[in-house]
């Protein structure tokens, strides 16, 4: 099999999965609004999660709290924001976790003689 094949091949498979995922939220999202409900929805989430063995565990970082364990573990996370939390908004090369942060490194960041210097 040619390099080539391999590639086109390992693409197909991902692009399968992508869809399925995405096919098992919207799913999801039909049993929770025309179906038998949250409950009934989740257990879409939950069978696709259980199978390859991919529900978070308890003691994992961040595993009860959705918004700071999407953060952490997204594909290509933001930077870490000062505080030590994962950040979801991201400015200036800097990450932050919430809107309190990013004003305060914001305003920290405009009266810095670095950001002086470049004229901002």
């Amino acid at each position: 099999m040619s390099e080539e094949s391999k590639e086109t091949k390992l693409i197909r498979q991902l692009d399968r999965m992508f869809h399925d995922h995405c096919v098992v939220m919207q799913a999801a999202w039909i049993e929770w609004k025309h179906g038998k409900g949250a409950d009934a929805a989740m257990q879409w989430i939950e069978n696709t999660l259980d199978g390859p063995g991919m529900i978070p565990s308890d003691d994992e970082p961040w595993a009860t709290e959705a918004q700071a364990y999407y953060d952490a573990n997204r594909s290509e996370p933001f930077p870490q924001c000062y505080c030590g939390r994962p950040s979801h908004i991201a400015h200036m090369s800097e990450g932050y976790c919430c809107d309190e942060h990013y004003r305060i490194g914001s305003a920290k960041a405009k009266d810095s003689p670095a950001t002086a210097r470049e004229g901002g």
